[in-house]
């Protein structure tokens, strides 16, 4: 797996797709082409497995459901996001699957960019599942300006400003340490033993991943329909990705027709 024969690359370009099978035949052409893509909307093992078998530059994993950014209920509020998580798992099988590909064939895999992280103890445990780089909003930003430890876990307490929890006289600082290299490789082979999120658990599911083409007509939309999680939350990230397309479209065509 992996890109191959590019033609010169265009560094200043990197368009975002969505991992469906039109999405990454799409970014097959513009790979290809020299075009770097980035595969969003990934909450499935297959999705990361079909963005490198065409060489895309980068992923974006979604750690939450993005329906957590507009109901409380659908986050997972859990003390030890690393290990607790219901996405945490997923997130931990996406880094070794990547490793094991780029130390198999020796060919560059793509980066991970997660996204969807709410709270600053969630940022700090993508550290520990493996995540190269963070897509961040400006309040999860703003506490992690002022963390060099996380808040004493208390349950809705991500709700409320680092900042605003830090002017409570109960307020305390939990301890955190970035963990050494070989103590996040051993994390990462326990958390992705069992996705709780599936039905079907393959004990060597890396194997199974890496046997499919995903460029057969309709192949990864087939795996993202049976997969329940994905299902529900691709299909609303790209519900909200069409109708925020189509106002920036208007946006953008009122102010050419003012000046011109």
């Amino acid at each position: 797996m992996g890109g191959e024969g590019k033609k010169g690359r265009d560094e200043r370009t990197c368009v975002k797709v969505p991992l469906t099978s039109a999405g990454i035949a799409a970014a097959k052409i513009l790979q290809n082409d020299g075009i770097d893509t980035l595969g969003t909307g990934l909450f499935n093992i297959f999705q990361a497995a079909a963005a490198s078998q065409v060489g895309q530059y980068a992923v974006s994993m979604y750690f939450n459901s993005p329906k957590a950014w507009f109901d409380a209920a659908e986050w997972a509020d859990v003390p030890q996001p690393a290990t607790e998580h219901p996405m945490a798992s997923r997130h931990a099988r996406l880094r070794l699957l990547y490793d094991y590909l780029e130390e198999s064939t020796g060919q560059k895999q793509p980066q991970i960019k997660t996204a969807s992280c709410v709270s600053a103890r969630e940022c700090l445990a993508l550290y520990e599942l493996g995540a190269h780089h963070l897509t961040l909003n400006k309040p999860t930003l703003e506490d992690l300006l002022v963390c060099g430890d996380v808040p004493e876990y208390k349950k809705g307490l991500w709700k409320i400003p680092i900042r605003k929890q830090m002017e409570d006289h109960d307020f305390t600082w939990e301890k955190w340490e970035a963990p050494l290299h070989d103590q996040v490789k051993l994390s990462l082979v326990e958390v992705a033993k069992v996705d709780p999120q599936s039905a079907v658990q393959e004990e060597d599911w890396i194997k199974e991943v890496i046997s499919i083409d995903y460029l057969e007509s309709g192949a990864l939309d087939k795996i993202n329909e049976l997969d329940a999680v994905t299902k529900e939350y691709l299909g609303f990230s790209l519900d909200v990705f069409s109708k925020l397309e189509a106002q920036s479209k208007e946006f953008l065509e009122k102010k050419m027709a003012q000046v011109m």
